[in-house]
């Protein structure tokens, strides 16, 4: 066994023991029975209290785009894709929230996460998407404040701000439901 394979075995024990996953066990236990080849599982309801509310979340689209131009009898085929992978975390009954987002794009095209295959085996980048904080005050029911990179809160249709634009900065928003179907609100950024 490699040194470096025992100091990452060790690593890895120490976080699960801080976790107190294996409360009752020593570490050395713990990397004998790895050494020996032995599975070492976490008992039953041992999630750490930091997991509680977090939510994972992503997905991944594969698309290919053909394009005949007939001014210059040209033609386009791209194959495309978009990963995008994140979590959030809610506090106080849900009333804190924080959370994040990777996503495969380019840097030049603001409003896509699309990545285009180029071949070449070439490396394919991951940004940014999300990372944001949001809080909804219990002692002013219908206002939400949200700062960081976050979802475009603005209204947008597709003459008016693009869906996949994530704005930078802070929003707040206000939304009165006392009057029925009727819901109007006040919103700042």
């Amino acid at each position: 066994m490699t040194k470096e394979f025992r100091i990452l075995t060790v690593l890895v024990l120490m976080a699960v023991t801080a976790t107190g996953a294996f409360a009752a066990d020593t570490l050395e236990d713990r990397v004998a029975a790895l050494e020996a080849g032995q599975s070492v599982a976490a008992p039953a309801g041992s999630t750490p209290a930091w997991l509680e509310n977090v939510t994972f979340f992503g997905d991944l689209r594969l698309r290919y785009h053909f394009s005949c131009i007939s001014e210059g009898g040209g033609q386009e085929n791209k194959a495309r894709f978009r990963l995008r992978f994140g979590a959030k975390k809610t506090w106080l009954d849900k009333r804190l929230e924080a959370g994040f987002r990777l996503a495969s794009g380019s840097d030049s095209t603001p409003t896509s996460t699309n990545q285009t295959f180029t071949g070449n085996f070439s490396e394919k980048n991951v940004f940014i998407d999300l990372a944001y904080a949001k809080y909804k005050p219990q002692s002013l029911d219908g206002l939400t404040v949200i700062a960081g990179k976050m979802k475009n809160p603005f209204f947008h249709t597709d003459m008016l701000w693009d869906a996949d634009v994530n704005p930078e900065g802070v929003h707040a928003v206000y939304k009165y439901d006392g009057l029925g179907d009727i819901v109007p609100f006040a919103s700042f950024g």
